[in-house]
């Protein structure tokens, strides 16, 4: 793939394939679900984020409670059910009026619950921003392969661009082409809003984006991984 490849439909669908594919299609979860409740696509979408958001991310170093496998069962499920699943659920429904705002404000919400009510001290605002937008990405994947929205590369939820950000990200957008930086030296250590929402800024304002930077970030990231584009 080119670095600055031309966004249709067809491509968007192609990554979206590739996506449900790998990560979602043979998940007991995604099996089971209901396709048209969108409150139940929303809870499976936070569930399958999990793992590559906060389990692998070492949220779990320092903690200071007295009972660790409960309380991560039972932080888990207090974010993806009463957090996460309502976002979800009102970016679906077009009532969030400043997603911007209310991404930060569930950023810190989540690590209030991990970090202060479930004494997870290394839970930090990188972790929690990393969840809510890989569940925002497994939502859109598979309500596009449910049929429930249509593919538009330029509005996602009525005006939604955020992406998950880690390292892998990171490195894209340093290259010589974005020279971009992420001002904190790793994302899973960050507990600055203001670090992402900057960068995250910086992205999107970037003469070289011409599209929605979720849409880019999500046909990119194959690419990425597979370190074939830097």
């Amino acid at each position: 793939m080119e670095l600055f490849m031309k966004f249709d439909c067809s491509l968007v669908r192609k990554y979206v394939d590739l996506f449900y594919e790998k990560y979602c299609e043979n998940k007991q979860d995604v099996i089971n679900l209901n396709k048209n409740e969108i409150e139940e696509i929303a809870c499976v979408a936070a569930h399958l984020a999990y793992r590559s958001s906060v389990s692998r991310a070492k949220s779990f170093n320092n903690y200071t409670g007295i009972d660790l496998e409960n309380d991560k069962q039972a932080c888990r499920f207090e974010c993806e059910n009463k957090i996460i699943k309502v976002f979800l659920v009102q970016l679906f429904y077009h009532k969030i009026t400043d997603f911007e705002e209310e991404c930060q404000k569930t950023w810190q919400d989540i690590k209030k619950i991990y970090h202060d009510k479930y004494f997870f001290l290394s839970y930090k605002i990188g972790h929690a921003q990393k969840w809510l937008s890989m569940s925002i990405k497994y939502f859109y994947v598979l309500l596009v392969r449910f049929n429930q929205i249509e593919i538009n590369v330029d509005n996602v939820f009525n005006g939604y661009w955020y992406f998950p950000v880690d390292g892998m990200v990171i490195n894209h957008f340093k290259n010589k082409d974005w020279n971009l930086k992420f001002t904190d030296l790793y994302w899973t250590k960050s507990d600055s809003v203001k670090s992402f929402s900057d960068f995250l800024d910086d992205v999107k304002n970037h003469k070289l984006m011409n599209v929605n930077p979720f849409i880019y970030e999500l046909c990119i990231w194959w690419d990425i991984k597979e370190n074939s584009l830097y």
